[in-house]
């Protein structure tokens, strides 16, 4: 329970003086923990001063850092630690909850996920070229994708990578000094 914030900005429905309305906020947000919340789970009554600690000790989530490649992991850990920084209620919660539910389900959308941030890094911009949403983020919400958005997605990839190996190799011809004018390639379609 997070207590009354009636009088001050809140990111929900006061809990005391609108069970109602909280309840169908929470179940909205965070269904993993509203789930909690009902059932008694002693997770849903941390504080968020302990929450970090609490986490960190989730058995399952140490077997999904575990499961992750480098890569996934440290983009793992900046995301947890982007959450921890910011209002982390009750989206800290629902993500342990969802790893302690179903770890194993989050490992390939996490490694999918580190690897599109990556591309996106690389290419200066803020999101993924393709405009592509997380398969899992840190409010635990782990969305479906179907192999048909995935092939879509390879051969989305596939035609840039084939247009950035044309603009690597004519790069290279002309800081060599071995291409001279740009009808010397064929266009990129």
């Amino acid at each position: 329970m997070i207590g009354c914030l009636c009088g001050q900005e809140a990111i929900c429905p006061c809990e005391i003086h609108e069970p109602e309305a909280f309840t169908t906020w929470l179940t909205e947000k965070a269904p993993r923990l509203a789930k909690a919340r009902a059932d008694g789970d002693p997770i849903y009554n941390r504080s968020l001063d302990d929450m970090a600690d609490h986490t960190a000790n989730v058995p399952e989530l140490a077997e999904l850092r575990a499961a992750l490649s480098d890569l996934a992991r440290e983009q793992l850990e900046k995301d947890w630690d982007l959450t921890l920084g910011m209002e982390p209620w009750p989206d800290a919660w629902e993500f342990a909850l969802t790893a302690r539910d179903s770890w194993r389900d989050m490992v390939l959308p996490c490694e999918r996920n580190a690897l599109r941030e990556r591309l996106a890094a690389a290419t200066l911009n803020d999101e993924y070229p393709l405009g592509y949403k997380d398969e899992v983020d840190l409010s635990g919400q782990l969305r479906p994708v179907s192999n048909e958005d995935l092939w879509k997605e390879a051969q989305a990839l596939a035609e840039i990578a084939r247009r950035a190996l044309e603009l690597e190799r004519m790069l290279r011809d002309h800081a060599g000094g071995w291409a001279t004018a740009a009808t010397q390639y064929p266009p990129a379609d």
